[in-house]
């Protein structure tokens, strides 16, 4: 919005989100005395709050919505993320703590509801600007503030853009460092930040770096719109405005899309990106249709990353408590243990799932725990562990069915060929363990070469809505473009060998074989390693590994003051 001053450019805003339903109020209406905050340095909105609480649980006794409200208001510590996290609970699963007696003399502990998110209009949504907050020494001011319910749920920070070209990075920092730190209480109910030099928009949590934060850059199908845009609907701030805040969206983020999780560091929030949000959502109605119909849920192709590992997280738990589904159980599935431990380790450190996963150590422990389970459940296994016992193979018995349910959903992570064999081999057993089970398959590299069965498509259904390859994620900045250099290496055959003959033998020794027998033995014939990995070649290629790595290195120093980073695959 160039050539608006910083108060031009706040009305903007304010006059969006009122298009969008967001109450306009200035801060000076809502500061302490006026009828709405009850003081300097508390942020929420205790009568809005009150009645939204009785409106959203009709029948709950007065003293327990006032005893509620009491819960949102006391903070138990002054840790930012910790109070963050506690209040993000009671946003999203509700308050059990509140006990009253009812009019028959029983005790009650209902669940109360903070939020409405089954009817967002039930909801009390404004936006307040120029909001200002007294903590101790420290006296801020809030550009935007978005409540909902009376609490304040989203903050946004607007920079007027300058030649300095880091007004962005100094709102992130404004909001997410300075504030944060000066006033952490005023963030226990904060959902997203976004921050905007006038011309670019971005969100994430208010503990997400910088680097992380994102634009909501697609349309209202998801579909990524090219930048810089002609029309003013199309431009950064118009789509995530937008985008983000309509009533229903605002909402579903907040159910379906933040998550939290533990590491070395302590408690990480997260909040999906725009093409996670979108292939999540599909998904799981592909999955509802996939359990009613043929069972092929499809093929999310989103490219290394791009996060598909939180996809799979958010995805999981929406099936898992989605109530057309009936509590399925899930079995996560990938063909390397390095990538099933990864996998699970993400899962486990996951607070956003409803149960804990558990990971399958043996073939007859996935026997019997897949046989014996009726309901619910988060399996990660490798596809290996689908192989048929010795006397099943020399017998010719198929693999054992394991169960017959339908709300059996299989989460294949990077699904390539060992997948796609219908005719005999793990994939086969697979099919016949779980007959009547579901298959979505999360790749960066699907296949697809017109061959029956060896067809990610084929196999999993159609790719599901937006496809999140290499490019789309450079365009987004999510990742690094990739360049490639070829640097061939001469193969240098022994002077009585001559690829011919080599070819021709090869043909003759898989003779008679079809085309996939043929196949497979070709790709194990391992005649050609001494060929490749003779000492002098190895030696030449080590030579041009080294040389190019210094090279490389010295120029890095120019632009980044140290040597970078190399990896040999």
């Amino acid at each position: 919005m160039a050539g608006m001053s910083e108060e031009q450019w706040e009305q903007f805003v304010m006059d969006e989100l009122a298009e969008l339903a967001w109450e306009p109020k200035a801060g000076k209406d809502i500061a302490k005395g006026s009828g709405e905050r009850e003081s300097w340095n508390e942020l929420v909105i205790p009568w809005r709050l009150g009645d939204a609480i009785a409106r959203i649980n009709p029948g709950l006794p007065m003293s327990a919505v006032e005893d509620t409200v009491k819960i949102v208001l006391s903070a138990t510590s002054r840790d930012a993320r910790a109070e963050n996290q506690r209040m993000h609970e009671f946003l999203t699963r509700g308050i059990r703590e509140v006990t009253y007696t009812d009019e028959y003399g029983a005790e009650r502990n209902p669940t109360i509801w903070l939020l409405d998110r089954r009817n967002p209009e039930n909801n009390d949504f404004m936006a307040a600007r120029q909001v200002q907050v007294v903590d101790g020494e420290h006296r801020r001011r809030f550009d935007v503030v978005l409540y909902v319910n009376g609490m304040p749920l989203s903050f946004i920070e607007l920079k007027k853009a300058s030649s300095g070209g880091d007004d962005l990075k100094s709102a992130h920092t404004q909001l997410t460092r300075t504030y944060v730190d000066e006033l952490p209480l005023a963030f226990r109910c904060n959902v997203v930040c976004v921050i905007s030099d006038g011309f670019a928009m971005q969100y994430g949590t208010a503990f997400t770096p910088f680097e992380h934060f994102a634009p909501w850059n697609v349309n209202d199908e998801g579909k990524p719109v090219k930048q810089p845009a002609a029309a003013l609907v199309d431009q950064p701030i118009m789509l995530l405005l937008h985008g983000m805040f309509r009533h229903d969206r605002f909402l579903d983020l907040l159910f379906g899309y933040v998550a939290f999780a533990r590491d070395a560091d302590g408690m990480v929030k997260r909040i999906a990106k725009p093409h996670q949000y979108f292939a999540v959502g599909e998904a799981v109605r592909k999955t509802i249709e996939a359990v009613r119909g043929d069972g092929r849920a499809g093929v999310v192709w989103h490219t290394q990353g791009s996060g598909k590992s939180m996809e799979m997280e958010l995805y999981a738990n929406q099936v898992l408590t989605h109530p057309s589904l009936g509590n399925p159980t899930i079995v996560v599935l990938t063909d390397r243990t390095d990538l099933d431990d990864q996998l699970y380790n993400t899962f486990e450190a996951s607070d956003l799932l409803p149960e804990e996963p558990v990971q399958i150590g043996t073939r007859e422990e996935l026997r019997t725990v897949l046989a014996n389970r009726r309901m619910g459940g988060i399996i990660f296994t490798t596809l290996q562990k689908f192989g048929r016992t010795k006397e099943e193979r020399e017998n010719g018995r198929q693999h054992p069915r394991l169960s017959d349910r339908r709300n059996v959903i299989v989460i294949v992570d990077e699904a390539h060929r060992s997948h796609y064999d219908d005719l005999d081999g793990y994939a086969r057993h697979l099919r016949d363990a779980l007959p009547h089970a579901s298959f979505i398959a999360f790749t960066g590299t699907p296949i697809s070469n017109g061959e029956a069965g060896k067809d990610t498509r084929a196999v999993f259904g159609e790719y599901i809505e937006l496809i999140y390859d290499l490019t789309q994620a450079v365009e987004d900045g999510a990742t690094v473009p990739v360049f490639y250099e070829s640097r061939l290496i001469e193969l240098k055959l022994p002077e009585n060998v001559k690829l011919e003959e080599i070819d021709e033998q090869a043909d003759e020794v898989t003779a008679g074989l079809d085309d996939s027998e043929r196949e497979r033995i070709q790709q194990r014939v391992a005649a050609m390693n001494a060929v490749y990995g003779a000492p002098d070649r190895v030696r030449q290629l080590s030579e041009d590994v080294v040389a190019h790595w210094e090279a490389r290195s010295t120029e890095m120093r120019k632009f980044i003051g140290v040597h970078g980073k190399g990896m040999i695959v």
